[in-house]
């Protein structure tokens, strides 16, 4: 009778033993699949991070450019002014001096 339970309780344990082994595999895969999870979530958090950035970058671009094209403009635009300005003057004082000439002779 003693050897029965001695045998009975050997293979208790190794039921215990199997079902250890048993729950650490699962626990092994979870966390591997955690671990998966987790570097899929950083990559595409990584990859939304480098989009928005490189929206941001050509965003930046975008004003840049349009505030050159603005400068540009108003460059062009205060150049005309004076070239009209000189243009106008030129012809105001054109009659003045051919008449100052004519005094003179």
């Amino acid at each position: 009778r003693g050897g029965g339970q001695a045998e009975a309780e050997r293979a208790r344990m190794r039921r215990q033993e199997e079902e250890d082994r048993r729950m650490a595999e699962q626990l092994q895969m979870q966390l591997a699949m955690q671990e998966r999870d987790m570097t899929m979530q950083q990559r595409a958090h990584a990859e939304r991070v480098a989009q928005q950035q490189q929206e941001e970058a050509v965003e930046r671009q975008r004003m840049q450019q349009m505030h050159i094209q603005q400068q540009r403009h108003a460059f062009q635009e205060q150049r005309r002014r004076e070239e009209e300005a000189a243009a106008e003057s030129a012809r105001t004082s054109m009659p003045q001096q051919s008449a100052h000439a004519q005094m003179a002779r």
